[in-house]
């Protein structure tokens, strides 16, 4: 009888373990799984970053292109604008010399 109980504590405890490791191993199974989604998250959002840093420095040289186009346009500006107003004061005083060679062949 005390060999039968002896088993019997045995078997339990054997089927406890047993119970114990299949809890165990399912725990792993899901720890192993969560580190894969997490390495593949990762390698994801390093793809997302390189592409981000590739746009930023594309942005950063369209930014520069349009900086330089900007400067350019100021500059012809400025010189059409200058041009315009060293033409416009030579028609003024070519209008008054028109104006004064008028004046003179109308008071002979």
């Amino acid at each position: 009888m005390q060999e039968e109980d002896l088993l019997r504590t045995l078997n339990d405890g054997l089927a406890v373990v047993v119970k114990n490791r299949e809890q165990a191993k399912l725990k792993l199974d899901e720890a192993l799984a969560d580190k894969q989604a997490a390495l593949e998250n990762k390698e994801e959002l390093e793809r997302v970053m390189a592409s981000l840093e590739t746009q930023i420095d594309e942005t950063k040289n369209l930014l520069t292109d349009l900086e330089e186009t900007l400067r350019n346009a100021v500059r012809m500006y400025k010189e059409a604008r200058t041009k315009l107003v060293s033409e416009h004061t030579a028609g003024k005083g070519g209008l008054f010399a028109l104006g004064q060679v008028h004046g003179d062949v109308l008071g002979n």
